[in-house]
């Protein structure tokens, strides 16, 4: 790899404040992806949006996991940090979901409340 991308790809993770070698980096976010998708693929999907949603959550889980990282306990690997919260990043899609299709059932009654606390009761 070129010094110029090694030294770009170093600054874009210094500026997310992930304090790793890209190479550490990259490998743990491919490595939540992989994951994330043998999850998904074992946990069959309930709709049609969840390989979508895998593949953002595993990155996007993967990440702040990366940005964590220093401040965890325990001395294990970013790879491994990473490849763990993509293949947990599942089950949060999982949870999101269910709690989005109760929501949507329910947003009148919510508008109501929350309506009725901020502005008072009508009488």
């Amino acid at each position: 790899m070129d010094h110029t991308v090694q030294n770009a790809a170093a600054f874009l993770l210094l500026s997310l404040g992930i304090q790793a070698f890209p190479n550490e980096f990259f490998g743990g976010l491919f490595l939540a992806i992989s994951l994330g998708y043998f999850a998904a693929i074992w946990m069959p999907a309930q709709d049609r949006r969840d390989m979508r949603l895998m593949l953002a959550t595993a990155v996007v889980v993967s990440v702040l996991a990366a940005i964590v990282h220093p401040k965890m306990p325990g001395d294990y690997p970013l790879p491994f940090i990473m490849g763990m919260s993509g293949l947990l990043s599942r089950y949060a899609i999982a949870i999101v979901l269910r709690v989005s299709s109760r929501t949507m059932g329910k947003t009148d009654e919510i508008a109501d409340k929350t309506i009725d606390k901020v502005f008072g009761k009508d009488d």
